[in-house]
């Protein structure tokens, strides 16, 4: 998901790079770090915890606390990824993560395809993560909207 995302705020003409340790991110205004280290999840301005239907938040909510103490920035918001609205048990995972995350966890969710992870530009889930890339980071004009 991470590199579809940074595809998503390109296709935005946003600069933003998948944070890769040593590179230079100068001039970059949002960074993306998929497999983070505690380091990077402990200075990160906002933490966005990507979850399947079957996950559980509890987990990455306990890690954060121990590398964030006292909440000193916002509480992680979580996106969830991978959504088949066709199978119960996703149905049932979306109404129990909405049940304990509330306002946290992000819509829309960022639906199943085959093709995934480099899923075709016009498929749903680039609709759904382009949809986030917005949320994350608001469009500065009506041409960055669309």
């Amino acid at each position: 998901m991470a590199s579809n995302l940074v595809a998503a705020f390109a296709r935005r003409k946003r600069a933003a790079a998948l944070f890769t340790p040593g590179a230079s991110l100068v001039g970059c205004e949002i960074v993306v770090i998929d497999d983070s280290r505690d380091r990077e999840l402990a200075d990160a301005e906002e933490a966005i915890i990507v979850l399947r239907p079957g996950d559980d938040p509890g987990e990455f909510e306990r890690r954060l606390v121990g590398l964030r103490p006292a909440w000193r920035r916002p509480p992680a918001r979580y996106a969830l990824n991978q959504l088949d609205a066709r199978q119960v048990a996703h149905r049932v995972g979306l109404r129990r993560l909405r049940q304990q995350l509330g306002p946290r966890l992000m819509e829309p969710a960022i639906h199943f395809d085959a093709t995934a992870p480099r899923f075709p530009p016009e498929s749903q889930p680039a609709a759904d993560v382009l949809a986030l890339s917005r949320l994350l980071v608001p469009p500065r004009s009506s041409r960055d909207a669309r």
